[in-house]
């Protein structure tokens, strides 16, 4: 963060429990592989109804395989789990949003930022690398302005 100047926006410490967030991220999963995960229980159950018993198998994981997701979303949130559960702030500034306990953080560049949704209360800000950081829509003084604010900036950057 850059002393001495005043942020655009500054949400109130907010906290996301971790099943919270490994909902958000199985729904961000779905949302954006969804091509790849609809097949498998499809084959898995045509394998099922017209193979033989080792095609059986293989379709009843192709079935199982997208109930796992939630369970591996749990676990691949739990580092940045823990970080939102001790309570952190979201300070955006002009080029750069900082997420802080106070002792700990991180800082996002606006240019890495690849788009924001509302969903289920939240503003889902998706990174460019398959990442996404959630932001309650309640600890965000004027929302309507800082979705605004979020998405002109991003329209700056895809322009380029």
């Amino acid at each position: 963060m850059v002393e001495n100047v005043e942020p655009l926006f500054r949400s109130t410490v907010y906290k996301v429990n971790r099943v919270v967030l490994a909902r958000l991220a199985s729904e961000e999963y779905f949302r954006r592989f969804w091509w790849i995960v609809l097949p498998a229980p499809v084959a898995g159950a045509f394998l099922l109804a017209t193979g033989v018993q080792s095609l059986q198998a293989i379709g009843m994981l192709g079935i199982l395989w997208p109930t796992s997701i939630p369970t591996r979303a749990f676990f691949i949130t739990s580092k940045s789990g823990k970080l939102l559960e001790q309570g952190v702030a979201a300070i955006v500034e002009a080029d750069a949003i900082y997420f802080t306990t106070g002792e700990h953080g991180f800082k996002l560049h606006i240019s890495s930022v690849r788009s924001m949704k509302r969903r289920h209360g939240f503003f889902v800000i998706t990174l460019r690398k398959f990442e996404f950081v959630p932001i309650p829509v309640s600890a965000i003084d004027k929302p309507e302005e800082f979705e605004s604010f979020v998405s002109t900036e991003l329209s700056k950057f895809l322009s380029e």
